[in-house]
């Protein structure tokens, strides 16, 4: 099971609304933990060094945020930012 102690073990740290963040080597790394009865689950994301130029979107000038997955099964969290901590091209 991957939790919110799962995150703040691998170094997460929590920011004011509620996203758990994480610099890794090449990219920064966002987390949510959700809870769908009972199971806990964390759903992994980046952030883009791209930003939003959308015209009409409410994350216009921010970074782009990419999905990465799910993480349920032990140590899925770490797999996946090993897996995904690269130089974006």
């Amino acid at each position: 099971m991957q939790n919110e102690k799962t995150l703040i073990g691998l170094g997460f740290t929590i920011t004011d609304d509620g996203w758990y963040i994480y610099k890794g080597e090449k990219r920064i790394f966002l987390a949510k933990v959700t809870t769908c009865n009972p199971p806990v689950y964390v759903e992994l994301f980046y952030q883009s060094n791209k930003i939003d130029k959308r015209p009409l979107s409410d994350n216009f000038g921010k970074p782009l945020i990419g999905r990465i997955k799910d993480c349920c099964s032990n140590n899925s969290v770490e797999i996946a930012i090993k897996k995904y901590d690269y130089e974006e091209t």
